[in-house]
């Protein structure tokens, strides 16, 4: 036996300052006990490095330092036996050395926070050598590091300069990206992982998004209305005073309450303006289960002082125990002519209770003209003539626990006061003031009382909206599907209902509202969740949707694809060849109509039969774009790829329709959908 010829691997561009390895394979005659690389300069020939290695391996490591980046080479392979026999020299390889490209973001680091649902991501692409690339591939990952949304390759088309937009990014949720590519040389290269928060600055859009699933008509009914955060208040209509600027409750009966449009979050400042009528509780927040927090007005001897004075306590009340009790700094007694500011913070499980008289008077109620007989008259007490008595108090302890299972809270009451305005913030990094705020991102609820009892953000909402889309997504899946673009120009425009025809049984979907903000910004997704299930076969267009009955086939189902046959000389098998990325089913479907009303009534219309026979003839007829969808979750999105064929049952009444298609794109897919005027 000889050596046999040695075969030289292909070589990637790499960075001649980095330890590199060559491969070369060596198949039958005798064992190879050493191997020589010679790697010469591709211009003029020269060898610039020769070494001979005595190893039983197919493969040689250049150490760091001997060639240049910027230049191309070629290598070769020569082995030996353990009688120092040389083979014939093995196939030459040419390769590049460069410098390791870099890929960068350019406008977001690790640790930044996003404050919008769709961010474009900037990146650029440098090599020192000028090496260009061939495509780059962006990846965003969740928390555990699983893919859930890649770009896919993006290829060199002139500039080192990329974008790529990433929409549904949700609010209060950590994200981690990074890109990486291959250049024309082969050679691989990474960005840093960004690792990033998303945290919404657009005001809170507060509707409630209903979904319907339609079992026997084969859709799902999607309904949005606004919620506002109007109040409901006895008596009604409530009184105003002070020019509409202030609301008067001084019965003991009456109040404001606000049951939906907001929700306060676990952390908060809140801060009331008003003047007080009763020694009493005065304000409650509740959940569903009857968990509350509430405000009162209390008055006493402070333990360990002779001085009657009036504070503000708040305390929590889970599941039926005390779980918060905080109170407020001592001041003097108040009348109903006090203007009082009280401050509530709230973090975590630490508590900050402030109350402060803004002004007051005192209440003289005059008995003669001479006023000889005045007496001080406080109408927040059930006054006898002859003086109060008030208890000593106790020694307070504060009790702070966390509560944060009953939050987010949507029912608020007021009451036993007269009040100017209220507020409730987010930002708990806000400094105390007296000063009444303005809405901003953070607002949770804010409302003035001027003339009216709306707490919501109505008013802020229109002033920045631009419109809503409607959008949908495969549960657990990343990629959002706009079905809907609605204008928004006065509020009734956001209190609408449309269908989804265009989603399989069985499978669950996630719907989102979005609010585009002045701009194109996107707004908070508002997001509901629904398992359709479709009792029946279903053909369908963009707003119309025909269920079939009785003696419902599929037929000639075929997964076409685009095969080519290579007949070589010399060998006894064919190649083939699938260049093209067309693949796509076809077949026929065939079913009976028994009219529009059928599921509803069990009765056979005969007019209603002619007239959807006729409605779905005009459709198949038109190359309209048609959704194909059944119990099992089966669905095509095609068109007719043939004649129609209608048979009628004279006796039954019913017609019998069937059909042959093509299919034209996936339900869960943007380009296709919109390609074929289903969205």
């Amino acid at each position: 036996m000889a050596l046999v010829k040695p075969i030289a691997q292909p070589k990637n561009a790499f960075n001649a300052s980095n330890d590199e390895v060559f491969y070369f394979t060596s198949t039958g005659g005798d064992q190879v006990v050493k191997n020589k690389l010679v790697i010469r300069r591709q211009s003029d020939n020269v060898v610039v490095y020769e070494n001979i290695q005595e190893t039983y391996q197919f493969n040689q490591t250049l150490p760091s330092g001997n060639l240049t980046n910027g230049d191309y080479y070629n290598y070769y392979f020569t082995t030996y036996d353990v009688n120092g026999n040389e083979s014939v020299q093995s196939n030459i390889v040419s390769f590049y050395c460069y410098t390791t490209p870099t890929i960068q973001f350019t406008n977001i680091s690790s640790g930044d926070i996003i404050e919008s649902a769709t961010y474009t991501f900037n990146f650029v692409y440098n090599q020192i050598e000028g090496e260009l690339f061939d495509f780059v591939i962006l990846d965003i990952y969740d928390v555990s590091n699983k893919v859930i949304k890649s770009s896919g390759q993006l290829y060199y088309e002139g500039s080192n300069e990329f974008n790529y937009e990433i929409s549904g990014l949700e609010e209060g949720t950590d994200y981690k990206i990074d890109v990486n590519g291959i250049t024309v040389n082969g050679t691989t290269f990474s960005s840093e992982k960004i690792i990033f928060d998303v945290k919404y600055t657009n005001p809170i859009f507060y509707t409630k998004l209903d979904l319907t699933n339609k079992c026997d008509d084969g859709y799902i009914q999607i309904r949005s209305n606004l919620l506002i955060a109007d109040g409901e208040t006895k008596p009604d209509p409530p009184i105003y005073i002070d020019n509409n600027t202030k609301i008067s409750m001084l019965n003991y009966t009456d109040y404001v309450k606000w049951t939906q449009g907001y929700n306060i979050s676990e952390d908060f400042i809140l801060e009331i303006w008003g003047s007080p009528s009763r020694i009493d509780e005065f304000f409650k927040m509740w959940d569903e289960y009857n968990n509350t927090l509430k405000l009162r007005f209390v008055r006493e001897i402070p333990y360990g002082e002779t001085v009657v004075k009036d504070y503000f306590t708040v305390n929590a009340i889970v599941d039926n125990e005390e779980r918060v009790f905080a109170y407020s700094n001592f001041v003097p007694i108040m009348n109903n002519t006090t203007n009082y500011v009280v401050w509530v913070k709230k973090i975590g499980n630490v508590w900050e209770l402030i109350l402060n008289i803004l002004d007051q008077q005192d209440n003289i109620l005059q008995w003669n003209n001479q006023g000889n007989n005045n007496v001080v008259y406080n109408k927040v007490t059930d006054l006898h003539w002859n003086g109060e008595e008030y208890k000593q108090g106790q020694q307070l302890t504060q009790k702070f626990e966390d509560i944060d299972e009953m939050f987010p809270l949507h029912n608020m009451i007021l009451s036993k006061g007269e009040y100017d305005h209220i507020n409730i913030t987010s930002d708990t990094t806000k400094q105390y003031t007296t000063e009444i705020p303005e809405w901003n991102y953070d607002t949770l609820f804010d409302c003035d009382f001027n003339g009216n009892v709306n707490g919501g953000n109505v008013n802020i909402i229109m002033s920045r909206l631009s419109g809503i889309r409607v959008k949908r997504r495969d549960k657990e899946t990343f990629d959002w599907i706009t079905i809907k673009e609605i204008d928004v120009k006065q509020i009734e425009d956001i209190n609408f209902s449309l269908e989804d025809f265009n989603i399989p049984s069985g499978k669950a979907q996630e719907y989102a509202l979005v609010p585009i903000m002045q701009g194109g910004i996107e707004g908070d997704y508002i997001i509901s969740e629904v398992e359709p299930n479709f009792n029946g076969v279903f053909v369908s267009t963009k707003d119309k949707i025909f269920k079939l009955y009785s003696g419902v086939a599929y037929g000639g189902f075929t997964n076409n694809k685009q095969i080519g046959m290579l007949q070589p000389i010399g060998s006894k098998y064919p190649y083939t060849i699938q260049n093209a990325l067309t693949q796509y089913e076809s077949g026929s479907v065939s079913g009976s109509l028994f009219g529009y009303e059928f599921d509803k009534n069990r009765i056979i219309d005969r007019q209603s039969i002619i007239l959807q026979t006729q409605d779905l003839i005009d459709i198949l007829s038109s190359g309209e774009a048609i959704c194909i969808k059944d119990w099992n979750g089966s669905i095509w999105i095609g068109r007719v790829s043939d004649s129609d064929n209608i048979q009628r049952e004279i006796k039954d009444g019913h017609s019998i329709v069937s059909f042959t298609f093509v299919e034209q794109g996936k339900y869960n897919n943007q380009e296709d959908l919109y390609e074929n005027g289903l969205i």
